[in-house]
């Protein structure tokens, strides 16, 4: 087993000093809720004295599904409570919110000023991101403009900005 540490970004100053302690404490990385609680999107520079100390300290971030009753598109397929944590649909769509959580990590940029930054999706599979990368970048082209982002999202993955992967890639060491 490999110690993995869930720290609330609720409060960044506190979610430094855990993230701090952890790391002392032997643990190899840490998971994130992939709905963010405050209300800042990942790419927010609210986050980034967070993700400087993850960098810095080489401690791998996890953004992680959550059983959440808001999924992406909840409002337009609602499934009552009955259906939640139950369904093939609802299950299905929670990973929606952590294609929003990773996308929002490119729209601020982040891995610009943090180019050794690793994160890692966890829970819904990878094979999805070849082809996000694809979409965002077309997306780049066309709204270049709006966005922080001085590449386009598969060139940063791709050059020695961010690092993205698997546990199972072996990204976290014992």
């Amino acid at each position: 087993m490999i110690p993995i540490a869930h720290i609330s970004l609720l409060d960044i100053d506190e979610a430094i000093k855990e993230l701090r302690r952890v790391a002392k404490l032997g643990m190899k990385g840490t998971f994130l809720f992939s709905r963010p609680i405050n209300g800042r999107p990942f790419g927010n520079r609210y986050y980034d004295p967070f993700w400087a100390e993850a960098q810095d300290l080489g401690m791998p971030v996890s953004i992680h599904v959550i059983n959440n009753p808001k999924y992406v598109g909840h409002h337009l397929y609602p499934m009552g409570e009955a259906y939640v944590g139950n369904s093939f649909f609802f299950n299905v769509m929670i990973n929606g919110v952590v294609q929003l959580a990773f996308t929002s990590l490119f729209e601020g940029a982040v891995f610009e000023p943090f180019s050794q930054l690793k994160v890692v999706v966890l829970e819904t599979g990878c094979g999805w991101i070849a082809h996000w990368l694809d979409h965002m970048d077309a997306k780049y082209r066309e709204f270049e403009n709006a966005t922080e982002m001085k590449l386009p999202p598969a060139s940063i993955l791709s050059g020695s900005a961010g690092s993205l992967g698997s546990p199972m890639r072996g990204l976290f060491r014992q």
